[in-house]
This record gives structure tokens, sequence and C-alpha cells, in this order.
């Protein structure tokens, strides 16, 4: 990791620019490049609770900081106020450790961190994330479900005001044992965990339309859906994040490289560079164990 301070031009729009003081981290993942990670020091008021702020590019090996100041960013979402810089900090972290890890994942960083930031928003705001995918991606939106709903790298006890509440419902050693073994969750639904509702709809109705019912179901507008595809055509999918838009929800997706029908759906598209079901699937994982450690920090330190 090499530090950098100094200012930058970043290009907005095609007929403004702006001067920024950034404080950067190069982190070398591969011979004769790096990832430049920003971090600005401006809250952007217009997103509504914008937890991250990694922005990243890839440039050629750097001598001085001339190549720096030639280099162009995307637009920063802005840093936050108060207590959630050392969050921040912590997140950036963990997105330059995980393309440190993977770094085919590299041209992802912005989608990830915005797919992050959309996540906490959701919840934050008292929503949920509602999940849902074919085959190997239901099983990873179940694997999703257990990182969320429970300690993932944190054990997330009660708090010892909500321990009371169980004494107050029944003082004894039971009680005193379950508040003591429950944790913190993060409200998340696997919408292939629903067999009765699937059968039944897949029988009366349309299988096509199922995840969209559920979807439908259990949506509000401070729900984010998260659709994983590897193809990003899946009809049952695509139809899901119809229906979620339909209510009013952010819809994330994850899928393959190849242009898709949930591209058009989603508020933001984490596709990672491969082809292949098994490939993609492969990148998949880091990704959604990345979501669901920077979200479990925000919320449980």
């Amino acid at each position: 990791t090499v530090p950098f301070t100094g200012n930058i031009e970043v290009f907005q729009t095609s007929n403004q620019r702006t001067k920024l003081q950034l404080r950067t981290n190069l982190i070398k993942t591969f011979e004769n490049f790096y990832i430049l990670f920003v971090r600005h020091k401006k809250y952007d008021k217009k997103a509504f609770a914008p937890f991250g702020a990694a922005r990243s590019a890839c440039i050629p090996p750097l001598h001085g900081t001339s190549l720096v100041a030639a280099a162009t960013f995307p637009p920063p979402c802005g840093d936050h106020p108060g207590g959630k810089a050392a969050h921040i900090r912590r997140m950036n972290m963990q997105l330059s450790d995980l393309i440190t890890r993977y770094p085919k994942l590299s041209p992802c960083a912005d989608a990830i961190d915005r797919a992050a930031e959309l996540w906490h928003t959701s919840l934050a705001s008292g929503g949920k994330i509602l999940l849902c995918g074919n085959g190997g991606s239901a099983a990873d939106c179940d694997h999703i479900v257990g990182e969320l709903m429970k300690g993932f790298l944190s054990r997330r006890p009660l708090p010892e005001n909500e321990k009371a509440r169980f004494a107050a419902v029944e003082p004894s050693a039971r009680s005193e044992r379950l508040a003591n073994e429950l944790q913190r969750a993060l409200p998340a639904i696997s919408l292939c965990a629903h067999s009765a509702v699937f059968t039944a709809f897949d029988n009366d109705v349309d299988p096509e339309a199922v995840f969209a019912q559920l979807m439908y179901g259990y949506g509000t507008a401070r729900d984010t859906a998260f659709c994983l595809s590897t193809s990003g055509n899946s009809k049952n999918v695509v139809n899901a994040a119809l229906a979620a838009k339909a209510r009013g929800m952010t819809v994330v997706s994850m899928t393959g490289e190849k242009p898709a029908a949930l591209d058009a759906l989603s508020d933001v598209v984490i596709k990672v560079p491969e082809t292949e079901t098994y490939k993609i699937q492969e990148l998949h994982l880091p990704v959604y164990h990345y979501l669901c450690a920077v979200t479990e920090e925000r919320f449980f330190g």
C-alpha cells in the first residue's frame, strides 16, 4: 500500500471540472497495475444514506504524481460526517482487500460499493433484503440470508435493554439463557425457500411469475430486491425485478458480464467479468460475502 495525498482534477460532466483534495491508497494487485482507491471529503446530500465511498480505476505504473493527476475517475459519492468516517475507512479497506484477492473484480468495484450503499439505506430505514435466484443462485440466496440473519464475522449479542425484556416476560434461567443466545439480525428473506407457495403458484398460475408474486407480497418501498442470475435473463428473476420496481423497491442485481434483461430493471448491476455459469458463480460468492461483511460492520461494529 502506497499512500498519496494531493490535488486531482475530476471531470464530472463534459463541461465541468472540479479540483479535489484526495487521500488515496494505491494497492498493487498484479504486475504493472495498481488499483487507486479515492475517498472524497464532501458529503453527498442527494443520497439518502450513502455509506460507501470507495471508487476505483486501473492505471499504469506510477512514477511521481503526474500519471495520478492525469487519471480520471467516476464522480465521488462523498464522505460522511461524524461517526461514519471510521466505518468508511474500514469499508474501503475491506473493498481494497476484496480486489487484491480477486483482481478480476476490479471493474466491478464501483458497482459493488453502490450495492452496499443501497443495502445500508434499506436496512437503516427499517427495510429488508428480498433475494431470488435459480439453482446455484437459489443456494446463494439462502447462504446470504444465513449470513445476515445471525452473526457473520461478529457475535452480535443483544443489547442489555433487549435482554431485560425477556426477563420482564419470564424471570427465569430459561429466559436469561435464551436472551444470551440470541443475536441481532439484519432482516432478509430468501424467496427461494417457500416450497408451499412455489408448488401452489407453479401449479395454479405461472411458474415464471412465482418470484414476482412473493416480491409483490413481501415488498415495500423501503426494501431492496437482490436478484441473482448468471445470465441476467432468467424469466422468473426478471419478473421479480419488475414487480419490485412496481412496488417502489430498490433493485440490485448480480449477473455475468453480458448485456441482459436485468440491466434495465436494476438500480445497480454487479456484472462479474465471466461468461460461463460456474465461473460467474465463483465470483459471485466473494462479492456477496463482502456485502454481508460491510453491512454487518455498519450496524454492529
